[in-house]
């Protein structure tokens, strides 16, 4: 009896040591922000000061396209005068048939008044325009572009270029995992602006989606372009990019 007894206590060690052999630690779990993120040096901005539209016109759908079931949206700028009356419209990101419609709307718009020191200054703002599918409707919205990119492409108009800066360093944006996992999807519409030496000074975010709009500042960031250099004295620049994370592509 008290062999048998030794024996199924030998039995059930062995067993105990075979799984125990089986069972293999799994590595730590890293996020993947910290597999892939790296420092991001240069400024990151966001459009967050919501301008005042005095006089809106409402933008039309073009032709045919009243029909459509997804949304369109357009992203362009405006310079206004010291009365916030429009100037000059100048088209970001659009699809073609709705960039005239826009155009056209936005022209006729006056804006609240930009005070500096308690005097009306002239300005440029930042507008999303949303056709909306579904529900046939058309959504307008406008914030203060930030004055530094505004000097930049208001003193880009007085210089006379030849041939725009050659890109130098390109990085493509990496669609992160964990977006892909929970289906998140979108377009990054944003700007850069290059400092006289050809690398990222300062990026402005037109729109941002949780998740990727980290993936793709972190790409942009590390672009490099030649200096422009116009009369042997190098120039700041700014460059418009909409980085598009889709499923599939």
């Amino acid at each position: 009896m008290i062999r048998i007894k030794i024996i199924y206590l030998m039995m059930v060690l062995l067993f105990f040591s075979a799984v125990s052999c089986l069972i293999v630690p799994m590595p730590p779990i890293i996020p993947e922000s910290e597999q892939t993120s790296r420092e991001i040096t240069c400024r990151v901005l966001r459009l967050t000061s919501e301008s005042k539209i005095l006089q809106y016109v409402k933008p039309e759908y073009p032709g045919n396209n009243g029909k459509i079931k997804t949304d369109v949206t357009v992203y362009l700028k405006a310079d206004v005068d010291q009365e916030g009356r429009v100037k000059d419209v100048h088209l970001k990101w659009f699809d073609p048939p709705f960039g005239e419609a826009v155009t056209s709307a936005v022209r006729q718009w006056v804006f609240e008044p930009v005070l500096v020191h308690g005097k009306p200054v002239e300005s440029t703002h930042a507008i999303e325009i949303v056709f909306q599918g579904k529900r046939k409707e058309v959504v307008a919205k406008a914030w203060l572009y930030p004055d530094e990119f505004r000097v930049c492409e208001m003193r880009k108009k007085n210089l006379k270029i030849e041939s725009p800066p050659k890109l130098l360093k390109e990085v493509k944006p990496i669609y992160p995992e964990s977006a892909r996992l929970q289906n998140i999807e979108g377009d990054i519409a944003m700007e850069a602006l290059f400092s006289e030496s050809g690398e990222v000074e300062a990026i402005l975010l037109w729109k941002a989606i949780p998740y990727l709009d980290e993936a793709a500042i972190e790409a942009f960031s590390q672009w490099i372009y030649e200096p422009l250099i116009v009369d042997n004295t190098p120039y700041k620049h700014i460059v418009s990019l909409c980085v598009r994370f889709h499923k599939g592509r």
